[in-house]
């Protein structure tokens, strides 16, 4: 059985421990419930998966910034990596709720060069 793509979600990828691991883990998934419970009955015709790389001691992202990762065609879902620094800011929310903007920024940007969706403003509205 495949699970259904929702219209935005957000999760993550833990580098191992580190001093500030827990602290972006609590804040990434409180972010996740509040989109969860916001995204009920969204339909978008680009589905968005954001991943946050967390640096820790066993693995810190290979890259800087943002950028798009797989996509799946079956599931209209495209991943977008988000590589977060090791200490946080201090509105920590704020921060995460602006990366996963310019992660929906990124993904529309990709959605148009696809011809796949010309904005997705309707996901924009889920990150409160």
């Amino acid at each position: 059985m495949s699970e259904v793509a929702q219209a935005l979600s957000v999760g993550s990828i833990l580098g191992g421990r580190g001093p500030w691991t827990s602290t972006w883990s609590e804040a990434i998934g409180a972010l996740t419930i509040k989109i969860a419970n916001a995204r009920k009955g969204v339909i978008s015709p680009l589905n968005v998966n954001v991943a946050f790389h967390v640096p820790g001691n066993l693995m810190k992202p290979d890259f800087e910034g943002i950028r798009t990762g797989s996509f799946s065609k079956k599931a209209s879902l495209l991943q977008v990596q988000i590589a977060l620094p090791e200490t946080p800011p201090a509105d920590i929310d704020a921060d995460l709720r602006a990366r996963v903007n310019e992660a929906l920024n990124e993904a529309e940007r990709w959605a148009q060069k696809k011809k796949i969706a010309s904005d997705l403003t309707q996901l924009r509205q889920l990150v409160i």
